[in-house]
């Protein structure tokens, strides 16, 4: 249910265990759908809206804060939850919503996380999460049509970061050059740009063709070893997704680390 505490599988589950660290996440969607347009967004074909339908947000029938007190009360042992998977937590109509639940959960000593692209949270100890796959305002304009420009997002994060916060960044669904054409030199740029984050996750591009080919099995072979080498060198927490490591035999490469 919309705004209710629940668990989450597969994927999404991994997500919120490696930027929550803890064993048993939980989430919750402040909304479903998502104006944000992103022509990679996932939501659509999850929540099996469409894309149409999916760019106008349906809000729960009870405020998200009434709903998980109550499932609270009934004995519910939480540990972190991850805010949100099927919306833009920080939308100018959902901003308020969310910052009362992320207070309302704090309050409870239970840890918090938001991803968005446009917003953070005000709330010092909520874990707060940009979606920064890009550093070219063109992929931006193409891809993300209707959000902030990668670099507005970065230094909206560093502010959030040089405010006291934990900050971190989501790179997935990371493009193959047959998606957005790129330079090696811009993307240690980018990466060099986002060193200040406590945590940095990694992940392939999904729904698409081009991102399934032998050239991108190679590219995401010779990309990720590379964001390793970075993450090692600025001491970042990081962590790639298993169905990446899984695309490019991960016996050949080292677990993550800090």
């Amino acid at each position: 249910m919309l705004g209710e505490l629940y668990k989450p599988s597969g994927l999404a589950l991994e997500t919120a265990k490696a930027v929550l660290s803890v064993d048993n996440p939980y989430a919750v969607n402040v909304a479903l759908g998502c104006p944000n347009g992103c022509l990679y967004c996932y939501g659509p074909l999850a929540s099996r809206q469409g894309r149409e339908k999916y760019l106008t947000p349906r809000c729960p029938k009870k405020d998200p804060v009434d709903l998980i007190s109550r499932q609270l009360s009934k004995g519910l042992d939480v540990e972190g939850v991850f805010i949100s998977f099927l919306t833009d937590p920080y939308l100018p109509q959902l901003e308020e919503k969310t910052e009362e639940l992320v207070n309302f959960l704090l309050d409870k000593g239970i840890k918090t996380a938001t991803l968005s692209k446009i917003g953070t949270s005000s709330w010092f100890g909520n874990w707060n999460g940009m979606t920064i796959v890009s550093p070219y305002k063109d992929f931006s304009a193409k891809y993300e049509p209707n959000v902030h420009s990668p670099q507005e997002r970065i230094s909206m994060l560093e502010k959030t970061h040089n405010r006291g916060n934990y900050t971190w960044a989501s790179l997935e669904p990371w493009p193959v050059s047959d998606i957005y054409p790129y330079e090696m030199d811009d993307i240690w740029d980018f990466w060099e740009d986002l060193s200040f984050a406590d945590f940095l996750i990694f992940g392939k591009w999904n729904y698409d063709k081009r991102a399934k080919t032998e050239k991108a099995r190679g590219e995401y072979a010779d990309i990720v070893p590379l964001f390793e080498e970075f993450c090692h060198e600025y001491g970042i927490y990081y962590h790639i997704k298993s169905d990446t490591r899984k695309f490019i035999q991960p016996s050949s490469l080292q677990g993550e680390t800090k």
